[in-house]
């Protein structure tokens, strides 16, 4: 009898660790600052956070990692790109709430600790609004980055209006090219994979 008890209660145990997990993945979040003003829209992929003020164009802002209730964040560009945030998390109803671990990048914790997570239940339809690439920021100054979603290897191609090749990268999922040796002025680029161009467009630098 003891024994059965025994082997009931280790039961309820993993019952109540599998209910008590909680993931981020694939989820769109409203978020509002302390004044309960609107912010942005948060959008949490497989491995990419992305963010967006309309909810029909979002921009990938960091990597992601999951690890039980543990996240971790790192930036693709910006003052804090080289850090990454640690923040435990959990769901309650509509709303999600983040403890800091460790984040030495202090506009991320104001925004991941003391803003309003709010669920977007009509957030499953913007997943498929979510861009396979994009290059940004458009004008940009010294950095300008790249992302590929589809996880291949891929290449970007700056050209001045002369169409005079200025810069040439190859990468996987995303780069952070910097820019410094380019002249500002308006260029040319080419998103290429294994099948040719996927992208192309025009950018300013400032």
């Amino acid at each position: 009898m003891k024994k059965g008890i025994t082997i009931l209660t280790f039961i309820l145990a993993l019952l109540e660790i599998n209910a008590n997990s909680q993931t981020l993945n694939n989820t769109t979040w409203i978020v509002y600052n302390s004044n309960n003003i609107f912010f942005e829209y948060f959008h949490f992929g497989t491995d990419t956070l992305s963010y967006s003020q309309s909810n029909s164009f979002y921009t990938p802002i960091s990597h992601f990692a999951e690890s039980g209730n543990t996240l971790t964040l790192i930036d693709f560009s910006g003052s804090c790109a080289a850090d990454s945030g640690k923040y435990t998390f959990s769901i309650q109803n509509d709303t999600l709430k983040f403890i800091l671990i460790s984040d030495p990048c202090t506009p991320r914790i104001t925004t991941i600790t003391n803003y309003h997570w709010i669920t977007f239940l009509t957030g499953i339809a913007s997943m498929n609004a979510l861009p396979q690439n994009q290059i940004f920021p458009n004008p940009f100054s010294e950095i300008l980055n790249i992302w590929n979603s589809n996880n291949e290897p891929a290449e970007i191609i700056l050209y001045d209006l002369a169409s005079r090749k200025q810069l040439q990268q190859r990468f996987v999922n995303s780069v952070s090219l910097n820019t410094e040796q380019l002249a500002a002025g308006i260029y040319i680029y080419e998103l290429r994979n294994k099948n040719g161009i996927v992208r192309n467009g025009k950018i300013v630098k400032e």
